[in-house]
C-alpha cells in the first residue's frame, strides 16, 4: 500500500506473470488467485473470464456466497469493456450465475436478487429473443412467489410455459408447470395446481429428472412434492399427501444437495406443526437449521426459525416463543418474505390462545386474515375463518349474542370459500363447525 499505484501494478503484474508462466498447476487449481493479481495489475479483460471460472466452480462446490462475490467482480470488470453483442452476452451468463448463488445463498427475496434479474431482462430485452431469457424470467417468478406477488407470478410462469411448450424443452417444461402449481395453489384454485404439479413429477419422472440442468438452485421434483401434499390435504387425500412428503425428503437425500434437503426439511416440519406432530417437526426442524446455519441459507434460516419458536411454544413455553415469533417476523420482513405471511401470522394467534390472550388473538387473527386478502394467496383463508371462530368460541364473550353472530359469520365465509375452491376437506370442517352452532 505504499508504493505507487504504477509500482503496485507492475508488482502484481510480475506474480500474475509468474504464477502462469512457472506455476500453472496453482493457476488452474485456484483461478481465484491468478484473477486477483491481474484485477490488481489493471489486466480487468483478462481477470474477468477467470474470476467467472472461480464463481462457476464455487457454486459447483456449493460455495454460493464466495461465488456470488467471485461473479459480482467479474460482472464488474466486464462492464468495463466496451459495449457489444459479445460483452453483454457475458454479461447476461455472469448475471444468471449471481443471481442462482444469491438466491441459493441468501433466497430469491433479498431484493438484491430481484436486482440482478432486472438487470438480466433488460439484457435479454436488447438482445432480443436469446435462449437464456427462460431462465431469467424463471428466476423472477419465483422472486415474485417468495414477494407475495402472486398476479405478477402467475403471469410469468405461464410465460415460461408459452416457452417451454414452444421449444419442446423437457426440463423448461417440468420448470414451468412446477411454479404455476405452485402459484396456483396459493390462491386457492387446487383442481388447476395439481393438475400442473402431477404434470411435472410426472414429466420428471419420465426423463430421469434428476440429471437434467435447470436454470434455478432447486430441484423441481423437491419443489413439487412440498407443495402438492397442502394441495391434497385441501381436497380430503391424507395418506397421499403424507407419502408425498416422505419422498420430498428422501429424493432431496438421494440428490445429496444441501440446499434441496434444507427446502425439503423446512417445508415437511412445517406441515408437522400443523398436523401438530411435534416430535418429527423438531426433529426435521433442527436438521433444516443446521443446513441452513452451516451453508448461509438466509431465506429458509428464517422458516426454520419461525417454525422454531411455534414449536417451543407447543411445549409450553409461550412468553419465550412468542418473543422468538417477534424476531422471526421481523427477519421476513428485512428478507422481503410475504409468501403464505397469512398463515405464519395465524401461528403467532396460536401461541396467544395458549397464553390464554384471547382478545390479542383475535386481533392477530384479524391481521392474517387481512394480510391473506392484500396478497391473494387464498390457499389458507378457509382454515384461517374456521379458526378465528373457534378462537372466538373459546373465549370469555362466546355466550354474548354479538359473538354468537360473528362465530356463524366465520364458519359461513369458511364453509363458502372452502366450496369455492373445490377443498372438500375445508368445506366438512366448517361445516361441522357451523352446525355446533345453529341460528
Amino acid at each position: 500500500d505504499s508504493l505507487l499505484k504504477r509500482e503496485r501494478e507492475a508488482l502484481h503484474g510480475r506474480i500474475a506473470r509468474a504464477l502462469r508462466d512457472q506455476f500453472p498447476e496453482t493457476s488452474q487449481a485456484e483461478p481465484a488467485l491468478l484473477a486477483f493479481h491481474l484485477t490488481e495489475s489493471g489486466a480487468s479483460a483478462e481477470a474477468a473470464p477467470l474470476w467467472a471460472e472461480a464463481g462457476r466452480r464455487a457454486a459447483a462446490l456449493g460455495a454460493h456466497a464466495e461465488a456470488a462475490a467471485h461473479l459480482r467482480t467479474a460482472i464488474d470488470l466486464t462492464r468495463k469493456q466496451p459495449v457489444d453483442g459479445a460483452r453483454l452476452g457475458l454479461e447476461l451468463q455472469l448475471l444468471l450465475g449471481l443471481a442462482v448463488s444469491l438466491a441459493t445463498s441468501r433466497g430469491y427475496s433479498v431484493p438484491e436478487v430481484g436486482e440482478v434479474l432486472s438487470e438480466a431482462r433488460a439484457i435479454c430485452d436488447a438482445l432480443g429473443n436469446v435462449p437464456e431469457l427462460f431462465g431469467v424470467l424463471r428466476g423472477i417468478c419465483n422472486f415474485m412467489i417468495v414477494a407475495g406477488n402472486v398476479k405478477a407470478a402467475e403471469e410469468i410462469a405461464r410465460q415460461c410455459l408459452a416457452i417451454a411448450e414452444e421449444t419442446g424443452d423437457i426440463a423448461w417444461r417440468i420448470e414451468s408447470h412446477h411454479p404455476l402449481g405452485h402459484v396456483l395453489w396459493t390462491i386457492g384454485e387446487f383442481a388447476a395446481a395439481r393438475q400442473h404439479l402431477e404434470r411435472a413429477i410426472s414429466l420428471y419422472r419420465e426423463h430421469d429428472g434428476a440429471r437434467l440442468s435447470f436454470p434455478t438452485p432447486q430441484d423441481p421434483l423437491v419443489g413439487c412434492l412440498v407443495v402438492i401434499p397442502w394441495v391434497l390435504e385441501a381436497i380430503d387425500e391424507v395418506e397421499a399427501a403424507a407419502e408425498a412428503r416422505r419422498e420430498a425428503v428422501a429424493h432431496a437425500r438421494r440428490l445429496g444437495r444441501t440446499y434441496d434437503l434444507a427446502y425439503g426439511l423446512a417445508w415437511h416440519a412445517t406441515q408437522d406443526l400443523a398436523h401438530a406432530e411435534l416430535d418429527r417437526a423438531e426433529r426435521l426442524n433442527a436438521e433444516a437449521s443446521a443446513i441452513c446455519q452451516a451453508n448461509g441459507y438466509d431465506t429458509y434460516g428464517a422458516v426454520t426459525a419461525l417454525t422454531d419458536a411455534f414449536l417451543r411454544g407447543r411445549r409450553g413455553d409461550v412468553d419465550t416463543a412468542l418473543a422468538m415469533a417477534e424476531r422471526g417476523l421481523a427477519q421476513f420482513n428485512k428478507l422481503g418474505i410475504r409468501h403464505i405471511l397469512g398463515w405464519e401470522t395465524s401461528q403467532v394467534a396460536e401461541l396467544q390462545v395458549l397464553r390464554g390472550d384471547w382478545t390479542g388473538a383475535l386481533t392477530t387473527m384479524d391481521m392474517a386474515i387481512e394480510r391473506t386478502y392484500e396478497s391473494g394467496e387464498r390457499c389458507f383463508l378457509s382454515p384461517l375463518y374456521r379458526r378465528r371462530a373457534e378462537i372466538r368460541a373459546m373465549s370469555p364473550d362466546a355466550g354474548k349474542a354479538e359473538m354468537l353472530a360473528e362465530i356463524r359469520a366465520d364458519l359461513a365465509a369458511a364453509l363458502d370459500i372452502a366450496t369455492q375452491q373445490g377443498a372438500t376437506a375445508f368445506a366438512a370442517l366448517a361445516e361441522a363447525r357451523l352446525a355446533e352452532w345453529p341460528d
